[in-house]
């Protein structure tokens, strides 16, 4: 798929609010890695639990205004999103999907439906909820909507 020079110019000016946003969002896709770190190699739901906890905390802080500020840009200079889904979401959503995968396999997460929709629900409903200010992110409603999405549709247990 290929990049449109507004979507390319959106996605290498990551950074659009006049003051440049905090020094984290020039640095990329890497600080991601390292603020809200997610490891194949840890327990697959800990490690979900984990990240989701440290994602929604982000969000509510510099992050998420920033956040905004270049999903906001990326729509106004293109009429897309695609360059920062390419630069940004892709390598977290692929290394999610994969940890969702391997909880699978290793039977720790019971949902056999595919590991890409079991990611977008989660993530799709907190991006949702923070976009849109709906409820707070709190640590049970997380919880509650982790343990939904990885059953095998029978009741969890609380």
């Amino acid at each position: 798929m290929g990049v449109s020079p507004g979507e390319r110019s959106c996605a290498n000016r990551h950074t659009p609010i006049r003051d440049h946003g905090p020094a984290r969002m020039r640095a990329g896709p890497v600080t991601f890695r390292q603020e809200l770190p997610l490891s194949e190699s840890d327990e697959p739901v800990r490690a979900i639990h984990t990240h989701v906890r440290r994602y929604a905390a982000a969000l509510r802080g510099d992050l998420g205004r920033v956040l905004l500020a270049v999903l906001g840009e990326c729509m106004v200079r293109s009429g897309s999103t695609a360059a920062f889904t390419e630069r940004y979401l892709a390598e977290r959503r692929n290394l999610g999907v994969r940890v969702i995968s391997n909880g699978q396999s290793s039977g720790a997460i019971r949902s056999r439906r595919p590991p890409e929709a079991l990611y977008d629900q989660i993530f799709g409903a907190i991006f949702y909820r923070f976009l849109f200010g709906l409820d707070e992110l709190s640590k049970p409603y997380l919880t509650d909507l982790i343990d939904t999405t990885f059953s095998d549709g029978q009741a969890v247990d609380a």
